[in-house]
């Protein structure tokens, strides 16, 4: 060691990558707990939105993530990472452009939940419109709550 110390790492700041949360999940997904999954997912996300963080860990954190095993998950995750980076001025990484998803989820209920009802419609008018555009339905506000 020359004395200089070492700069510190997503891992060692304990940030969730991107991978860590897409592993977590998969995980969590394989076991049937798909609570504990999305949760992960919605707190690499949140802090990739709020944290202070430096160009290396940007470029860290923003690296390709494993599948989750579901694809409600992975694009749940892609477009929360395209959604922060976006936000923060940043030139978002292909895997964050994913297709639309065939039905509307709201991450947290079944789709069942979702029909033509006052809680439906509102839930799709507060959605961030780049949620909305791969057919997730996920508020900013979201990511503070779970």
């Amino acid at each position: 060691m020359d004395g200089t110390p070492e700069r510190p790492t997503p891992e060692s700041r304990h940030l969730l990558t991107a991978r860590a949360a897409a592993a977590e999940a998969a995980t969590r997904i394989a076991a049937g707990d798909c609570e504990y999954a999305l949760r992960v997912i919605v707190q690499a996300v949140a802090a990739l939105h709020t944290e202070q963080l430096s160009a290396d860990e940007v470029a860290d954190i923003l690296v390709a993530p494993p599948s989750t095993l579901s694809t409600d998950f992975d694009t749940l995750l892609a477009t929360g990472v395209l959604w922060t980076a976006t936000e923060r001025g940043i030139d978002a990484p292909a895997w964050t452009h994913k297709p639309p998803l065939e039905h509307e989820w709201r991450p947290g209920y079944s789709r069942g939940d979702l029909d033509d009802g006052p809680w439906s419609e509102r839930m799709r008018a507060e959605a961030l419109p780049v949620f909305r555009r791969v057919n997730v339905l996920m508020r900013e506000k979201d990511f503070e709550n779970w």
